[in-house]
């Protein structure tokens, strides 16, 4: 089964794709409700998910959380920070970083040529922004220090060596 929770009370979806959603057998979705915590030691265990309307908060077990995340770009007092903005977006370079030196931007508020707005690349852009941001404070780090796979295989040479 598929817990798929979403915050407001009605969908912005095709009406079609939604109706097929709520008589799905194989999903139950939690409307009003956002997710309030993951729990788990070495990988994702359980959520507590807390109802919009009353406050109510329950846990379950899940194997995995997927987020996908959207939201309409309100820069607010950013406009007056100095950052060059493009049809409200914050214009950053291949680094992620704005025209003032140090600041850096990533996801849906984050523009550049060619950008593609999913969740995915959001989540490229963080961590693009983030690993350029400590080279920015440091500037002996390594901008990209490794990849997940390379620890993964490196892990798993010294298990067959032992």
């Amino acid at each position: 089964e598929i817990a798929h929770i979403h915050m407001l009370k009605q969908f912005r979806g095709h009406e079609d794709s939604v109706r097929k959603l709520m008589q799905s057998k194989k999903i139950k979705t939690y409307i009003h409700h956002q997710l309030k915590e993951i729990h788990g030691e070495e990988h994702v265990e359980a959520v507590t998910i807390v109802n919009n309307v009353d406050g109510s908060e329950m846990t379950f077990e899940v194997d995995a959380v997927l987020s996908f995340i959207g939201f309409i770009t309100n820069l607010g007092p950013i406009k007056n920070w100095g950052i060059e903005t493009e049809r409200n977006a914050i214009q950053v370079d291949q680094t992620m970083q704005t025209n003032l030196p140090g600041v850096f931007a990533a996801g849906d508020v984050a523009s550049h040529p060619g950008k593609l707005k999913l969740i995915s690349t959001g989540f490229a852009d963080a961590a693009v922004a983030v690993n350029n941001a400590k080279h920015f404070i440091e500037p002996k780090a390594r901008v990209y220090p490794g990849h997940s796979s390379h620890k993964i295989v490196k892990k798993k040479k010294q298990t067959e060596s032992e």
